[in-house]
């Protein structure tokens, strides 16, 4: 886990050219406290860089970038499967000088090229330069973050957008869509960012540059779209059971190889929960667990503190209000933590989680992934309920607006009965999501177009698994993982999952999608988890790892300017922010404007 820059300019370095590489360089220690080093290319217009958190051979044999094989690397993450690939490139020739999965990532390129993407099992960034091309590649999930700039001399990126904002003079200047996407789903649509030129590279994709110019744009695997359901449900069954497990216990073999100290992120909830118990009493792993407790918001450090009982492992409670940094002043910890406006506070309870377990570990397992991947949302559960209401409602909705007309538009209770129920997929999903505040989103200038580029509808599909696609292709990657990388980077943690494996994915793929949901929400790794805790412990209803909303507002104090909202729409969403629905939007709101007034164009 580390951090990189770099460019490829279509000129020659300069001397200027090199120093503003080791200042953006340097902006990123905080992803690699253990190391720097630079490669460069001048004829050739190419310099990476890169700041190294030690993890596997912690010896100088890990400095990065790394040249061997026919290529050079500056590189983001692990590769889970490493040794396995390891065995099969040197059965092949290929000679080793170190014992990183760095050196496994280049052994791979030079012989399957691009071909190797698709053998990796693990979270990643990389750039890697080969017979005068530079490839950027990120994970299947988009675990590890990449970003990158055009501008007239080339092509720029780095692990966080910070750097490349600060050295390129970037403004935001986001455009309708934008904003619109912003508001609803509490970051902006990617590819775009808000700043004009700087863009995330999406998950599994493969980029190719050329001097200085990007030549090639594709994806490497596409999650599994939903697809059509028909007849009678398939349960899950016990033989289904025990492949999940087995799957999940062979991800977790691979996220433990550690040459740094392991631990655990344990909250309460069912996620982390199996992970922990899987490490214990499967691989018989007695790994430190540590909780953030939220005494004045969703608390669960107490219960956590008995599935660690439970499990027979250490555990340590830290106080999220402890450390007040977080809360000086909330817009600007989120610029800082996100470097692009993301409203998810998560990354500030991380970021205190992380500090604290700095002292005992450099990576921790976490449980991210869980309720994409096997329907943990509330909203899936509503979605799933109102599988038939969706069929029925429509056809009474319109006869009773043509009979009583604008009379019903005009109460705010018929307004958010027509959004759920009538309005197509789309937006039925954003209701459910931003319940009530629904309307205000359907006001905003381009939100149709904002809403609607986010879905991938396949005919026959259940909504509920056309939701859980929207949240496990375009919120995950762009919410929470975001939320995770940034909190635990701030203090130079590595958290993996093993929830986020493609083998895992392919194994759900092959059941029936409605048996995951039909019997509640994750109530397949309830299952699971049935045969190492107590009831009382699998069935706590779900309380989810956030920083409380209350406290952020709280520190506020006056309101924000509107942030290129409508002035009637932003004056509403602060007026009611102390609402269920609308704390969100406030919170998005205050992130707006701050980018604004630290960025805008002047």
């Amino acid at each position: 886990m580390c951090g990189i820059f770099g460019f490829s300019l279509n000129r020659p370095l300069t001397e200027e050219d090199i120093a503003r590489g080791r200042r953006a360089t340097a902006m990123l220690a905080h992803r690699g406290p253990d190391g720097d080093g630079e490669w460069r290319d001048d004829p050739a217009g190419l310099y990476l860089g890169h700041r190294r958190l030690a993890i596997l051979d912690l010896t100088s044999a890990g400095k990065q970038p790394m040249a061997g094989h026919g290529g050079v690397i500056a590189y983001n993450g692990e590769i889970y499967n490493h040794p396995s690939l390891r065995r099969e490139l040197a059965a092949a020739g290929a000679v080793f000088e170190s014992r990183t999965d760095t050196e496994v990532v280049l052994a791979a390129w030079s012989r399957w090229g691009a071909a190797a993407l698709d053998r990796f099992d693990g979270m990643f960034a990389f750039a890697l330069w080969r017979d005068g091309i530079l490839h950027l590649a990120t994970d299947p999930f988009g675990e590890k973050p990449l970003y990158w700039a055009r501008t007239p001399d080339g092509i720029y990126f780095a692990s966080e957008p910070a750097p490349l904002i600060a050295i390129l003079g970037l403004t935001f200047d986001p455009t309708e869509t934008d904003v619109a996407g912003f508001m609803a789903l509490g970051f902006v649509p990617p590819p775009d960012t808000g700043f004009p030129g700087l863009f995330c590279v999406p998950p599994a994709r493969h980029l190719r540059v050329s001097s200085g110019s990007l030549a090639d744009d594709r994806p490497y695997w596409t999650p599994p779209a939903p697809r059509a359901c028909n007849g009678p449900i398939r349960p899950v069954g016990k033989n289904d059971l025990s492949h999940i497990r087995s799957v999940l216990i062979e991800s977790l073999e691979g996220r433990l190889i550690s040459d740094a100290p392991i631990g655990l992120f344990l909250s309460a909830g069912i996620d982390s929960s199996l992970v922990a118990a899987l490490v214990r009493r499967d691989l018989g792993r007695d790994l430190q667990a540590l909780t953030v407790a939220f005494p004045d918001g969703a608390d669960e450090s107490g219960a956590a503190a008995d599935v660690a009982r439970h499990l027979d492992l250490p555990h340590l409670v830290v106080d999220s209000r402890a450390d007040g940094t977080a809360t000086n002043d909330g817009p600007a910890a989120l610029e800082d933590m996100y470097g692009v406006p993301n409203d998810n506070l998560t990354a500030l309870s991380v970021a205190q989680m992380s500090r604290a377990a700095r002292r005992h570990m450099t990576v921790a397992l976490g449980g991210m992934g869980g309720d994409e991947l096997f329907f943990g949302y509330g909203r899936h559960a509503l979605f799933w309920r109102w599988r038939h209401w969706f069929r029925l409602l429509p056809p009474f909705v319109d006869m009773a607006q043509r009979v009583a007309g604008s009379t019903l538009e005009r109460l705010p209770a018929w307004r958010k009965l027509r959004r759920h129920f009538h309005g197509d997929s789309p937006w039925r999903y954003l209701a459910t999501k931003s319940y009530p505040a629904g309307d205000i989103l359907a006001a905003l200038p381009g939100a149709d177009s904002a809403v609607r580029g986010a879905w991938r509808e396949t005919p026959g599909a259940p909504p509920v698994t056309v939701a859980r696609d929207v949240d496990t292709r375009l919120v995950m990657p762009g919410s929470y993982i975001p939320a995770i990388d940034r909190g635990s980077m701030r203090a130079s943690v590595e958290v993996r999952t093993p929830f986020l494996s493609r083998a895992l994915v392919e194994a759900l793929e092959s059941l029936d999608q409605r048996a995951l949901i039909a019997g509640g929400p994750k109530h397949v790794l309830r299952t699971l988890l049935r045969r190492d805790l107590p009831d009382y412990l699998v069935d706590r209803p779900k309380q989810g790892f956030i920083f409380p909303a209350a406290r952020f507002l709280a520190a506020l104090g006056t309101a924000p300017p509107n942030a290129g909202l409508p002035e009637s729409l932003a004056g509403e969403v602060w007026r009611r922010r102390a609402e269920y629905g609308f704390a969100a939007l406030a919170i998005r709101l205050s992130v707006l404007a701050r980018f604004h007034a630290t960025f805008g164009p002047r």
